[in-house]
């Protein structure tokens, strides 16, 4: 089971989204750095979040801060992670922001 980024509310259709497209789970976060061979403390730098939050939140040990999450959703965007119907990620083929 993975945990919804905003974990305060039961109702998961009030989960936040990132520019339309549904909230960040733990899993995915997770999926989305190894795809990029990101460690959690380059995310961390990337998004601004920190290491402790990714790293709590990835092993689903403490909800995700909102503010947090959203940096990090937008820091994997913007490295050119989309996430496909099922919700695995896949870089984006022709992405202006992928880097090493």
């Amino acid at each position: 089971m993975d945990i919804r980024t905003d974990v305060k509310t039961s109702d998961p259709s009030s989960v936040p989204s990132v520019d339309g497209e549904a909230a960040l789970t733990a899993r995915q976060c997770c999926a989305a750095r190894d795809l990029l061979d990101w460690t959690p403390e380059e995310l961390a730098r990337r998004s601004g979040a920190s290491v402790q939050a990714i790293s709590g939140f990835e092993r689903l040990e403490r909800p995700f801060p909102l503010l947090d999450a959203l940096a990090v959703a937008r820091a994997l965007k913007r490295a050119g992670v989309e996430f496909t119907a099922n919700g695995h990620p896949r870089l984006a083929l022709f992405s202006e922001g992928v880097q090493g």
